[in-house]
């Protein structure tokens, strides 16, 4: 089990392999929705090699997935207007419902 590198540390170790690698750079990784930049697979190994992952503890919840969305306000409030007349106890229970009879009608 290794340790959880520092951006610092990483962009240390990668600048060793790709000397143009900078923190510019590290930023831009970071966020690849709005940069569109990613290391290679090969940078990605490298770092593996430096850093082993540490090993990930079970997850014991029953629903293990998450999701989350954006919404304009215009499409909030009919969302909240259709939680709120659905009688459901949480939005949880809600998407649930909704999702569950949209699998229905598809057999």
């Amino acid at each position: 089990m290794g340790k959880q590198p520092q951006r610092k540390e990483i962009i240390a170790t990668l600048t060793k392999k790709y000397p143009k690698f900078s923190k510019v750079t590290a930023s831009m990784v970071a966020h690849p929705e709005r940069y569109g930049v990613c290391l290679t697979p090969e940078a990605k190994a490298y770092l593996r090699e430096a850093y082993p992952p540490k090993e990930k503890k079970p997850c014991y919840r029953s629903k293990t997935n998450m999701v989350s969305v954006r919404l304009t306000d215009w499409d909030f409030m009919r969302f909240k207007k259709a939680y709120e007349e659905s009688g459901e106890k949480s939005v949880q229970d809600y998407l649930e419902k909704i999702i569950g009879r949209e699998l229905d009608g598809m057999d």
